[in-house]
């Protein structure tokens, strides 16, 4: 009798183990199938730009869950989106577990320096920038984008999203993305400029990024990313 009672005791801590299972820890969830989820819930209804966005995060970034946590009173997910290329800014976004709306963020800078938090529903952030014209015009952008003096490197990673410039080509802006962040290049023609400013670098932070100013192929360019400056330096300097 006294063998059979630690037999009968475990069979019932099995039972209620399967009657009652623990809710899923943070290494259960699938952290890329909670970014589908929270991608659906944000972006909208299905398209050729979602997808588009969808697919250059899935390639640029990894996806994994760091923890749980409550906003407002509500359980989630905490997801980390980090880059696959070294000094690249990163995001975290805390999901609710039962809708799957990002209910705050963080972004980090690519020197690991956070540069914005956020909480809804006094803010409801945007899960990407940079993708306004997004693949249904990425023709037309290009076809722009031949009039207008594009870079001739572009950190890896980065796709054309959008060109816009004025109609006699003054000034020209070219918006490249990840699918998460952005980088944005802009070039006028100079009214009047000495040697020296003409040969002149400033770099600016701004809290969200850098933003590099210089003088190339006869004309002002500024190039607004969070990467570090050696990238944003090669970037203006493949301008031909």
């Amino acid at each position: 009798m006294k063998n059979r009672l630690p037999i009968a005791f475990a069979a019932l801590l099995l039972l209620g183990a399967l009657v009652c299972p623990k809710p899923p820890g943070p290494s259960r969830i699938d952290p890329h199938r909670c970014f589908e989820h929270a991608f659906r819930a944000e972006a909208g209804p299905d398209s050729a730009t979602s997808r588009r966005m969808r697919e250059l995060i899935e390639r640029n970034y990894t996806f994994s869950i760091s923890g749980e946590d409550v906003v407002a009173g509500r359980k989630a997910w905490v997801l980390g989106i980090r880059p696959k290329i070294k000094q690249r800014p990163w995001r975290q976004l805390w999901i609710d577990r039962k809708t799957f709306q990002i209910l705050a963020l963080r972004d980090w800078s690519h020197a690991g320096k956070l540069k914005r938090s956020a909480k809804s529903p006094a803010v409801r952030p945007e899960l990407v920038e940079g993708l306004g014209a997004a693949s249904d015009k990425q023709s037309a952008a290009k076809a722009r984008c031949g009039r207008v003096r594009a870079p001739g490197y572009v950190p890896p990673g980065f796709e054309l999203a959008e060109v816009r410039a004025s109609a006699e080509h003054e000034w020209s802006r070219i918006v490249y993305s990840d699918g998460l962040y952005a980088i944005s290049l802009f070039q006028r023609f100079p009214d009047r400029l000495s040697w020296e400013h003409k040969h002149a670098i400033a770099v600016y932070d701004w809290g969200g990024g850098l933003l590099l100013s210089t003088f190339c192929a006869g004309r002002q360019v500024a190039v607004l990313a969070d990467l570090p400056r050696h990238e944003l330096e090669r970037i203006a300097a493949s301008i031909r």
